[in-house]
């Protein structure tokens, strides 16, 4: 079981958008001699992801997920990731929401980017024959 060159254009354009919404509003909240160390390296990674999203969306190429894991092991580790990765959306959403900074923003693009990666892997995992 492994996902089709069209999954990896689905993921590929949800990246390349998160990366991007990410990065706007990161320069609209703050100028980028305010990111900080921490700050500028997660926008440099941000902005990989994007790349990396970029190049997925039009060729469809890449890996995503494991092949060996066995489906049931890969659909409990989707589960559980999906849940997680939305309670970190949602805690780092409320905690910051009334100062927002580029750091945030930055944050929570990344695990948007992750969260549609554990959703499209539930997604293929659920439609697998169990080995």
């Amino acid at each position: 079981m492994t996902e089709t060159a069209g999954q990896r254009r689905v993921i590929g354009v949800i990246w390349f958008i998160a990366s991007l919404v990410g990065l706007a509003v990161a320069f609209v909240l703050q100028p980028v001699a305010d990111w900080g160390f921490f700050g500028t390296v997660i926008g440099v990674l941000v902005a990989i992801l994007g790349l990396v999203g970029l190049w997925m969306a039009v060729t469809g190429k890449g890996r995503l997920f494991n092949s060996r894991l066995s489906v049931s092991t890969q659909k409990a580790i989707a589960i559980v990731m999906v849940i997680l990765v939305t309670l970190i959306i949602i805690v780092n959403v409320v905690s910051d929401w009334a100062n927002w900074t580029a750091l945030d923003v930055l944050t929570v693009s990344v695990w948007v980017s992750l969260g549609a990666m554990y959703v499209m892997s539930l997604s293929i995992v659920s439609r697998a024959t169990p080995e």
